[in-house]
């Protein structure tokens, strides 16, 4: 049961966190929220991306800072967080990697940085793609291997959206972090690897 919140101007009291109170309209105090709950946004993988880009670019509109030159300090405060929470919470979610750790934490399992990852399965497969980069030739070679790349990135997104469907949070912990490997194999070859011919 949550808590109810209280309007630090008006003491009017809402059961959902709002950016504005219902009764004075004043900016409310940013709360500790996770990225789903800042979008109100349930928590899954798959989420709409135009919807998320639309909800955000409305949000900043109403609190972009600019807005709140002639308030209280307090509300021109409130609105700065908000509008970086905001920034935060959007880079977050657009992203699978980050959007996957960020759900996997909602869920209680965290992807710890100290944890060693040690699929062999996955470091192999990843360690190979590493070879194929580093005796990349032309540009053909390197356009092949990114989309190659694309492909296998798609489609460990969708079945990283299966686990969450059927609740496997340790697979989908385990495929977060080779898709993370293999965004920045695909980066690196990006920005990398070029030919003087």
């Amino acid at each position: 049961m949550n808590p109810e919140i209280k309007c630090w101007n008006c003491s009017n009291t809402f059961k959902k966190f709002s950016f504005f109170c219902s009764e004075c309209n004043i900016i409310q105090k940013p709360l500790d929220l996770d990225s789903f709950k800042l979008f109100n946004l349930n928590y899954g993988f798959s989420i709409n991306l135009k919807k998320l880009e639309y909800e955000y670019y409305a949000l900043q509109k109403m609190l972009h800072p600019d807005k709140f030159i002639n308030s209280t300090e307090k509300e021109l405060l409130y609105a700065q967080i908000h509008s970086s929470n905001l920034n935060n919470a959007y880079n977050t979610l657009v992203n699978p990697v980050s959007r996957s750790n960020e759900l996997l934490k909602c869920k209680g399992e965290k992807n710890k940085e100290s944890e060693t990852f040690n699929d062999l399965e996955v470091l192999n497969e990843v360690l190979d793609l590493q070879e194929v980069a580093e005796n990349i030739n032309c540009q053909k070679e390197k356009d092949n291997l990114i989309n190659e790349l694309n492909q296998t990135i798609e489609e460990d997104v969708e079945k990283l959206n299966n686990y969450f469907i059927e609740e496997q949070l340790l697979n989908a912990k385990k495929l977060t972090v080779k898709i993370s490997y293999l965004e920045k194999l695909q980066k690196d070859i990006k920005n990398n690897v070029t030919f003087t011919n």
